[in-house]
């Protein structure tokens, strides 16, 4: 079963089982270390911190979050929480 996720959510707060992705208007994503970010970082929510990420490849700012998880029975992964929202 996932966790469910609210506006405050944390890097802190994501489960061990779920991954968050990073995806720019320009299509690059990445899978972020965020266990090697700062302790202040990781504890701020998500959708603060966004504003302050920038694109490795194209320099933007703004990525969009998703946080996925395993839907199980072979089912692959699915969005549980997004932002922006839509």
């Amino acid at each position: 079963m996932h966790r469910e996720y609210d506006d405050t959510v944390a890097v802190d707060d994501i489960a061990p089982c779920d991954q968050m992705e990073l995806t720019c208007a320009c299509g690059h994503k990445v899978g972020p270390a965020w266990a090697l970010w700062p302790r202040q970082a990781r504890r701020t929510p998500i959708k603060d911190l966004r504003p302050s990420l920038r694109c490795q490849s194209c320099g933007l700012r703004g990525p969009s979050v998703t946080i996925s998880s395993y839907a199980g029975g072979g089912a692959g992964m699915r969005v549980i929480w997004r932002w922006p929202r839509d």
